[in-house]
């Protein structure tokens, strides 16, 4: 099984015709949190801005562009969590 950022990076030089399973597996390996609903999947994350959600299909293949924005939101989470950690090793220097 890949590790998490394979699958990242997996997805992010394919973005095209992906299955949902596979963003699916991408957006909870990171952490994201998944509510279903009748036709799509809505998933949020606690370092995304209130508000911030990425909807996914659930019953066909990921067009290009919500794959990308899966892309998008995990990339603004592994920032969020090294920005965390930076402070929290700066703040325990001190």
């Amino acid at each position: 099984m890949p590790t998490r950022e394979a699958l990242l990076e997996t997805i992010r030089q394919a973005p095209e015709d992906q299955p949902v399973t596979k963003i699916d597996r991408l957006l909870t390996r990171f952490g994201f949190e998944k509510s279903e609903q009748a036709n799509h999947m809505k998933y949020r994350h606690e370092l995304l801005p209130t508000g911030a959600v990425v909807t996914v299909p659930r019953h066909r293949r990921v067009r290009g562009y919500v794959a990308r924005s899966a892309v998008a939101a995990v990339d603004s989470v592994v920032a969020a969590e090294k920005a965390k950690a930076g402070a929290n090793e700066e703040g325990s220097t001190q």
